[in-house]
């Protein structure tokens, strides 16, 4: 509300009872008796909030460098599923910027890795089932959720996953 009186503007939060807001405002002396004007009190909480706020350290961004690195990692072909492995690379800033923000702690080594390391595992099979470059960063389910397959394999590198796991054999019986 503050914020609003300062900018001569009406609250867009329709909720907030607005007469209630301002009588508060004036009674913890951040505003004039007419609740029109700031008092100093008030202005110096203004310009403490907005200084944090211009502080916030900006969001990390994705390259087109780095795209280009992580397509890479997928095959040129088209998946079991019919869908191609690799997607373009503005999906894939999109998706990966989404990805960095939401899992600060996998950084692009990490990333790398980890996307190397489903890839392998796939391959073994013929990559039947692998999601493909984009959905293996993010996929929206029917119900709104978005799973990243991305980063339960980045979890797997920084647990740090046997490499070596025996391999099951197969056998035929005659």
């Amino acid at each position: 509300m503050l914020f609003c009186v300062k900018m001569g503007i009406k609250c867009p939060i329709p909720y907030v009872n607005e007469d209630y807001e301002i009588r508060k405002l004036i009674t913890d002396g951040l505003l004039e008796i007419d609740g029109r004007v700031l008092t100093p009190k008030g202005q110096k909480v203004f310009d403490e909030v907005n200084k944090k706020v211009e502080e916030k350290p900006a969001l990390p961004t994705v390259d087109e460098q780095f795209a280009k690195e992580y397509l890479e990692c997928f095959p040129k072909m088209v998946l079991p599923s019919n869908k191609p492995a690799r997607v373009s690379s503005k999906l894939i800033i999109k998706n990966l910027n989404w990805f960095i923000n939401t899992y600060p702690q996998y950084d692009k080594d990490t990333i790398l890795t980890a996307t190397k390391y489903y890839i392998r595992k796939f391959k073994e099979q013929d990559y039947k089932y692998m999601r493909n470059s984009q959905y293996f960063i993010s996929k929206e389910a029917t119900n709104k959720m978005i799973s990243s397959t991305l980063a339960e394999f980045c979890q797997l590198i920084i647990d740090g996953v046997e490499e070596d796991e025996p391999k099951d054999f197969e056998t035929k019986v005659l």
